[in-house]
C-alpha cells in the first residue's frame, strides 16, 4: 500500500482545505493510494479559539473509508518512519508566482505545525522543484513513492483532472461528495436542534454571505479602493429583493419554515426576512436553546459544521454563489439529487448582486 499525506492549512478557511482535501482524495483514488486523515486549521477570522481540530470531529472516518483507504497521522508516522519521502509542490502557477512570500512563509509554517501536531516530517522547503518543468516531472514520476505528501493540492486540480475522462471524474468527485460526511455526533446535534426550531417540518434553507460587506465593515484586502458606500447601500435595497424571491419559492414548495446560515457581518438580511416571513431561524436561535446538544457550539468551528448539516437538510438549498461553505454543501447536495439554487436564480435577484455577495 501507498500513501498520500495532501495538506493545506494557512490559505482560506476550513471548508477551503476541505476542498483541498477533497482534490487529495481524488489523486489517492485514481493513483490507489490510501489518504492520511490529517487535522484541519480553524478560520482565519477565529483562531482565538481551538487552531486545530481533527479529522474525527469533523467527518465520519467508516463512511469516508467506503470509498477508499483510510489512514491515521499516527499509522503514517508508523508506516513511513515519522517522514514524507517526496512533497509534491507547485510553486510555479500564476497565484503563487505573484506571492512567492507568501507560499514560502505557508510552507515552512505548515511544516513546523505538521511536526508539532502530528510529529511527521515534511521536506524542507529547499527541495521546492526549481521550475514549473521540474515539478511537472515530479508529479508525472512519482508512482514508486511510498509515504507521498502534496502541498496545497489545489495547486495541482488542472492537471490532475486532465487526466480521466469527464464521465470517470465525474464518478470519483460523486463517490467522494457522497462519503465525505459529517459526524454522527454532529447529525445527532442538528436532529435535536430541528426538532426544536421547524418542529420537523420540512424547510428551506439559505447562506448569505455579503463578501462587499466583509471586505468593506472589516477593512480587509483592497477595501480602500472601494466606494463602500455605494456598494453596501445597492447591495441593501438589493437584498429585499432577494427577500420576495425567497417568499416566491417557500410559496411554491409549500414551505413555511426557513433557516439561514450567514457570518456576524451579515446580519440585515435577516432583519428584512424576519420583517416578511414567519419562522425564520439562525445560529442565533441555535445558541439560545436550552438542551444538551448546543453545549460547545459557541466554538464557530463546530457550529459552522452544526449550519452545514443544517442546510444540507433543507428541502431547497439556497446557495451564495462565490463560497466555498456555499459550494461544499451544494455539491453534497447536488450527488444525492436535492434542489440547489444560486443566488442568480432566485427571483427578482438583481441580475449582479451574486458578483458582490
Amino acid at each position: 500500500m501507498k500513501y498520500l499525506l495532501a495538506i493545506n492549512f494557512y490559505q482560506g478557511g476550513p471548508n477551503f482545505h476541505y476542498d483541498n482535501f477533497k482534490i487529495g482524495l481524488f489523486y489517492a483514488i485514481t493513483r490507489n493510494r490510501a489518504i492520511v486523515t490529517l487535522p484541519f486549521a480553524n478560520h482565519y477570522g477565529h483562531r482565538d479559539e481551538s487552531f486545530f481540530w481533527s479529522f474525527d470531529d469533523t467527518f465520519e472516518r467508516g463512511k469516508l473509508a467506503q470509498a477508499l483507504p483510510v489512514i491515521t497521522p499516527e499509522q503514517f508516522h508508523t508506516l513511513c518512519n515519522g517522514s514524507v519521502e517526496v512533497m509534491l509542490m507547485n510553486p510555479y502557477t500564476e497565484r503563487n508566482r505573484k506571492s512567492f512570500s507568501v507560499y514560502e512563509h505557508a510552507y515552512k509554517k505548515t511544516r513546523s505545525n505538521l511536526k508539532e501536531v502530528t510529529n511527521i516530517s515534511m521536506p524542507s522547503f529547499e527541495d521546492m522543484p526549481e521550475s514549473a518543468e521540474e515539478s511537472q516531472r515530479r508529479y508525472l514520476n512519482i508512482n514508486k513513492v511510498k509515504c507521498l505528501g502534496m502541498f496545497k493540492p489545489l495547486d495541482f486540480w488542472r492537471i490532475m483532472k486532465m487526466e480521466v475522462t469527464h464521465r470517470r471524474k465525474r464518478q470519483i468527485i460523486d463517490l467522494i461528495d457522497k462519503n465525505l460526511k459529517r459526524t454522527p455526533s454532529l447529525r445527532h446535534r442538528v436532529d435535536a436542534i430541528l426538532y426544536h426550531l421547524c418542529q420537523g417540518r420540512p424547510f428551506l434553507s439559505m447562506h448569505w454571505r455579503n463578501r462587499t460587506g466583509e471586505v468593506c465593515q472589516m477593512q480587509l484586502r483592497n477595501a480602500w479602493k472601494l466606494d463602500c458606500n455605494r456598494l453596501l447601500t445597492y447591495i441593501s435595497m438589493a437584498s429585499k429583493k432577494v427577500v420576495r424571491g425567497v417568499e416566491q419559492i417557500m410559496e411554491e414548495n409549500n414551505l413555511s419554515c426557513v433557516y439561514v446560515a450567514h457570518p456576524s457581518y451579515s446580519w440585515e438580511i435577516v432583519e428584512l426576512m424576519k420583517a416578511k416571513i414567519p419562522n425564520v431561524y439562525t445560529s442565533e436561535d441555535i445558541l439560545a436553546l436550552d438542551i444538551p446538544e448546543v453545549a460547545n457550539l459557541n466554538e464557530n468551528y463546530l457550529l459552522s459544521l452544526v449550519e452545514q448539516e443544517i442546510v444540507y437538510r433543507g428541502v431547497i438549498f439556497i446557495a451564495s454563489l462565490t463560497t466555498n461553505w456555499s459550494e461544499f454543501v451544494a455539491r453534497e447536495r447536488a450527488a444525492e439529487g436535492k434542489k440547489t439554487l444560486f443566488l442568480n436564480e432566485v427571483p427578482e435577484v438583481p441580475k449582479h448582486l451574486h458578483k458582490l455577495i
